[in-house]
């Protein structure tokens, strides 16, 4: 909510108001709720999937993350 305000860009003196985008005055506060929804139900979908402890995933991810650290290293 920090960001939605009316700002001047310092260089082209151009001026952005997110409340240009819409007449609607609920628009802000709509697409909020929608975000929400969506990353409520996003939650949902997530929560019900089964679990990835598999011993072969576990697996590759060490190995992985083992061939991550060597290279970081070879790099430094």
């Amino acid at each position: 909510m920090e960001r939605y305000q009316v700002s001047v860009d310092k260089d082209s003196g151009i001026t952005n108001n997110p409340n240009d985008w819409s007449t609607d005055p609920r628009y802000i506060v709509d697409l909020i709720k929608r975000v929400v929804r969506v990353s409520v139900e996003t939650m949902k979908i997530v929560d019900s999937l089964p679990p990835l402890h598999d011993g072969k995933l576990k697996e590759s991810v060490t190995a992985y993350q083992t061939q991550e650290s060597a290279t970081s290293w070879e790099l430094n």
